[in-house]
């Protein structure tokens, strides 16, 4: 917190937070294996940590970007439950919680359940669209897809079916 208010006081014109390893998996820290906790980024489970990290910086004005992984429909959860708390009205929000739900699962490196990652973006999405219509909901994250082998046509090209087998 104190550093991304350092920042937004130095000219940064949104407040950018990466969720650790363990919450882009949607994994609480008391459950979540110890070196993920903290990892890449900052442990987000409650509403008090949401609310610590981003302490100080008023949400209707300063655009907000979570970057929480397969655990965006939560953020975005805590993430209204705290402008509510905060008095703020949740269709001033501007910015983005997005998922890339393919690259995040592969990122992840483990079994994953790819039905309910689209059917969380769904839902994230249409709230977006009815409650803070000025929040994106999906992230494109070519670097996944490039780390796997795939050229910069490839990145851009690649979609995933129902099934979760990857197509051009």
């Amino acid at each position: 917190n104190q550093a991304l208010r350092q920042d937004l006081a130095h000219g940064q014109t949104a407040a950018v937070l990466l969720f650790d390893a363990a919450g882009r998996q949607g994994l609480d820290p008391d459950a979540a294996p110890a070196d993920e906790i903290g990892l890449g980024g900052t442990s987000v489970a409650t509403l008090t940590d949401l609310d610590q990290a981003l302490s100080g910086i008023d949400l209707e004005h300063v655009p907000v970007f979570l970057h929480a992984g397969a655990a965006a429909l939560p953020a975005a959860t805590l993430l209204a439950a705290l402008l509510r708390c905060r008095g703020q009205d949740v269709a001033r929000l501007r910015g983005s919680v997005g998922t890339d739900p393919v690259a995040e699962a592969l990122a992840a490196g483990a079994p994953f359940d790819l039905g309910r990652l689209y059917d969380d973006l769904a839902t994230l999405t249409a709230w977006a669209d009815q409650q803070a219509p000025r929040v994106k909901t999906l992230t494109a994250w070519g670097a996944r897809w490039h780390d796997a082998g795939a050229n910069a046509v490839e990145e851009l090209a690649f979609r995933t079916t129902e099934r979760g087998k990857v197509r051009e």
